[in-house]
């Protein structure tokens, strides 16, 4: 009886270890959204996002570098591709990590992490989190999703708790 009742406590652990692993999923933005685009790799993902800036550089990010130079703000941060897109005045500051194993990738995640109106770093506010209000998460979400996602021309689909038990 006492190994029953050993065993009926740690179901509650494995489950809330479960759960807070899945939410990391997509490194250290716990609270980004993340979308899955089918492609398989980060490289070929990137070489899209580029290709639709240089048709469009209105989508991009610049800032003065120490040297007075301007500059994009894309670029390798740690394990990830931080990529940065300006929809009207709002900036998004979005992750892709190139670390992913793609071995059997099917889908690359994609994480949009903050929204911003203007590029310093403490005027970014993070996305699905109370920094923002319920409709401005979905309004910029929504925004993201019309003006880059779709326009990438590659099927998406944002990820769900369930894709960790589909694979």
């Amino acid at each position: 009886m006492n190994k029953i009742k050993r065993n009926f406590y740690f179901i509650p652990y494995f489950i809330s270890f479960f759960i807070c692993s899945c939410m990391w999923g997509s490194g250290s933005y716990s609270s980004a959204e993340v979308y899955l685009l089918h492609m398989t790799s980060a490289k070929e993902l990137i070489d899209s996002i580029n290709v639709m800036k240089q048709k469009d550089n209105s989508l991009n990010i610049y800032y003065t570098n120490e040297n007075g130079d301007t500059v994009s703000m894309d670029g390798v941060s740690y394990s990830f591709y931080m990529s940065h897109f300006k929809i009207d005045s709002i900036g998004y500051m979005c992750a892709i990590n190139t670390n992913q194993n793609e071995e059997k990738m099917v889908a690359i995640q994609f994480v949009a992490i903050a929204i911003g109106e203007g590029i310093e770093k403490n005027n970014w506010k993070r996305i699905n989190t109370d920094e923002l209000s319920k409709n401005d998460n979905e309004k910029y979400k929504k925004l993201f999703e019309e003006n880059i996602l779709n326009r990438l021309c590659i099927q998406w689909r944002k990820h769900q708790l369930s894709d960790y038990f589909n694979n």
